[in-house]
């Protein structure tokens, strides 16, 4: 059984590093799923474990990778927002 109220699920691609292999995977997710990939992808970053053992914000961490990985979050939480408040 499923929830029929639910919207298409939606594909977020985390740890991302723009190493050959991962170009390789997400191009494949892209081609299989299309527009169920959404930008941008979560990167890889060791801020995101370093901020979750010292319970302390991405935005409070201040490095580059905290940054881009902040932002990345902060662009998909406005988009589920934005989809929720459609309904």
């Amino acid at each position: 059984m499923f929830n029929r109220s639910l919207e298409e699920p939606k594909i977020v691609i985390n740890r991302y590093a723009r190493t050959a292999e991962h170009v390789y995977q997400r191009q494949a997710l892209l081609d299989a799923y299309g527009d169920a990939v959404v930008e941008p992808e979560i990167p890889r970053t060791t801020a995101i474990a370093d901020g979750q053992s010292a319970r302390v914000p991405l935005t409070r961490i201040s490095s580059r990778g905290a940054a881009k990985a902040a932002e990345a979050f902060t662009l998909h939480a406005h988009a589920i927002k934005k989809e929720l408040n459609a309904r």
